[in-house]
């Protein structure tokens, strides 16, 4: 089996495709060259089977040679293995203890899993930390262990629990299953499959594999008398088809493996499945109403749009992406149910502008309904909000003004003629008259194509003939490839926010709240935040870690905080703990609400220094603010 740092390595070169040194390779991963090298024959031997190798070459580099039909479970593991290498114990320890109605001692727990005192010790809080989610509580005192909860919060915990255990697990392994726990599920597999035939859903694979599991572990515990009654209230019956689904599959379990049918197990897999799949089942929600829900969507929506002009609203797939994931998720939340999302690090690190994003949807959900996201639930958000900023990207480079006095017939056919020979182009306004061009008209136009002379344009303009001849067409085509240039590297954009007074270098810290204080002084006196900008950065960093990785984070306060725009640096003489990650560069961001259209780009820019272990070595030793811009420039330039 690879090990956790073996797998690391893999997944730095499946994100970096091109040949990569040692040495680079080494401080991503914070370890040495020669253990790189000891890494690399280890999972060369390792995947030797599966045609898959790692391969080295003097003054180039190293990098993967994968056969084609191996490419995605290459992928598959890197990013499903790490959290299962990471340990196993906590889980095995956690089911154990879900599986008993009574107290057990630690001693007599070390001889039923065959692991230590030590071991188990040290282990508990973590699987006290895993309960917590589910709404679970460990009791510890003087009568030993128990797990303290709801018998649907036991259920959904232990699924869980098995897919961590049993991350291999897919539906062709449970296809010929017989038994569970020692109970016997020989039949399982095609009630569901029947079932699914007859209401014609068809549940992905993951979500099959979830709900056979959910009812291997009912039948479990009804068998083994562990099953804890609960006293439901008087529940109107539901009508949709998620609770017809959930009605028959019990009844046929029920009468296949000889258990009561009751009003409770109908209800219990009916908020498991709803909670699992609201796509599949079209539900009718009965707690909120969906069309307020989907409002107040659209109004953090809109907002967002008017701070970031992001055009969320115009994205008809984005809203109704995420107004099922909001349904979706407070039916979560209803039932207390907690679902893994493997891609959550890799969205925070490698889109966090779209992770920020998601951020202020959450937060405006929790004051707007009451309702609080973890990260994982924030991720998936991110997913769909990363698609639709790429999505928008693809589609318009640059916004353009037109101004054309010729008359509006000619105005209307220089508009689509430059539409059609131009598609990154977007045309955010078109102008028949010079009298009211002003600011604000021009506001966030990257360029003017005019066919009369403007006195002071705020913005680079193109003079061309109202019939656009091909001598225009030319000069168009060169301007947008002059700003494709400046809109990969806009590290001036970064830079321009930077102050000697709130920069620091060579700082010396013992933890990140020390950073903070030095910072946020600095910030307070410049008038950059108001003073309550250090607990903001705390409040911030309980919400999601701001560490970046690579030795880099980018903490910021809540956007009340803010009176006009800055980005503090630290620098710090050592690393320090931030969030299970190492950090020595600080970006501090304050962006005020007047700047955040430029957040994406200065976010975009801080996490392509992250993926260049060079540049990371030399602002390391860097002592002033001029010898960091100097690097940045240097490095932009180089890029370009």
């Amino acid at each position: 089996m690879l090990k956790e740092r073996e797998v690391r390595l893999i997944k730095k070169l499946l994100e970096h495709k091109k040949p990569i040194t040692t040495e680079k390779m080494a401080l991503f991963l914070g370890i040495t060259s020669r253990t790189v090298k000891s890494d690399i024959k280890s999972i060369n031997h390792e995947l030797l089977t599966k045609g898959i190798r790692i391969q080295t070459k003097a003054g180039k580099g190293i990098w993967l040679e994968i056969p084609p039909e191996k490419e995605y479970w290459l992928y598959n593991l890197a990013i499903n293995e790490i959290p299962e290498t990471n340990n196993c114990k906590k889980y095995e320890i956690a089911d154990f203890l879900l599986n008993l109605n009574r107290y057990i001692s630690i001693e007599e727990l070390c001889e039923s899993l065959y692991y230590s005192r030590s071991v188990i010790t040290r282990e508990l809080n973590m699987v006290e930390s895993f309960l917590d989610r589910y709404h679970l509580h460990l009791l510890r005192n003087n009568l030993g262990l128990f797990v303290e909860g709801k018998e649907r919060d036991i259920r959904i915990a232990k699924v869980i629990l098995q897919l961590k255990i049993n991350h291999s697990v897919n539906v062709k392994s449970i296809r010929d299953r017989k038994e569970f726990g020692g109970v016997e599920v020989d039949g399982l597999y095609g009630i569901i499959l029947k079932t699914e035939e007859k209401f014609e859903i068809h549940f992905g694979d993951n979500e099959f594999v979830n709900i056979y599991y959910y009812l291997a572990i009912m039948i479990e515990r009804h068998k083994k008398y562990l099953h804890r009654h609960t006293t439901l209230p008087q529940i109107e019956k539901y009508q949709d088809n998620a609770y017809q689904f959930s009605e028959s599959v019990i009844r046929e379990v029920s009468m296949k493996f000889d258990l009561e049918y009751t009003m409770e197990e109908i209800l219990y897999l009916y908020w498991f499945v709803s909670g699992l799949a609201v796509n599949v089942f079209q539900k009718q929600r009965k707690s909120l109403e969906t069309e307020a829900i989907r409002e107040v969507l659209l109004r953090i929506l809109r907002g967002i749009d008017e701070n970031y002009d992001t055009g969320f609203l115009e994205n008809e797939m984005l809203v109704n992406n995420l107004y099922e994931h909001l349904l979706l998720v407070i039916t979560r939340l209803e039932h207390h149910m907690f679902v893994e999302n493997p891609l959550l690090t890799e969205m925070k690190t490698h889109f966090s502008f779209a992770f920020e994003i998601s951020l202020l949807i959450a937060r405006e959900l929790e004051k707007n309904l009451g309702i609080s996201l973890p990260d994982n639930e924030i991720a998936f958000f991110t997913m769909h909000i990363m698609v639709a900023i790429e999505r928008k990207e693809t589609q318009h480079y640059f916004n353009v003004a037109v101004i054309c006095t010729a008359g509006r017939g000619i105005s209307e056919y220089l508009k689509i003629r430059i539409q059609i020979l131009f598609p990154s182009i977007n045309i955010v306004c078109v102008l028949t008259n010079t009298r009211f061009v002003n600011k604000e008209i021009l506001n966030g136009v990257d360029f003017i194509i005019s066919t009369a002379v403007l006195d002071s344009p705020s913005a680079p303009i193109i003079y061309v003939d109202p019939v656009l001849k091909d001598k225009d067409i030319e000069h168009i085509r060169r301007q947008c490839e002059k700003f494709k240039v400046n809109e990969r590297y806009k590290m001036r954009k970064l830079c321009n926010f930077f102050h000697e007074k709130i920069s620091f270098f060579q700082m010396e810290a013992r933890d990140k709240e020390e950073v903070f204080k030095q910072m946020c002084d600095a910030m307070i006196k410049e008038e950059y935040s108001t003073e309550n900008i250090y607990q903001s950065l705390l409040k911030r960093e309980q919400v999601s870690g701001t560490a970046l990785g690579n030795l880099i984070a980018i903490p910021h306060p809540f956007q009340e905080e803010i009176r006009k725009t800055g980005i503090g640096v630290a620098v710090l003489d050592r690393p320090v703990k931030w969030d299970g990650e190492k950090v020595q560069i600080v970006f501090l961001l304050c962006i005020s609400s007047r700047d955040t259209k430029e957040l994406r780009i200065i976010m975009e820019d801080i996490l392509s220094i992250t993926q260049e272990p060079e540049i990371i070595k030399r602002i390391l030793q860097v002592k002033s603010l001029g010898e960091l811009v100097k690097i940045l420039f240097e490095y932009e330039k180089n890029k370009e």
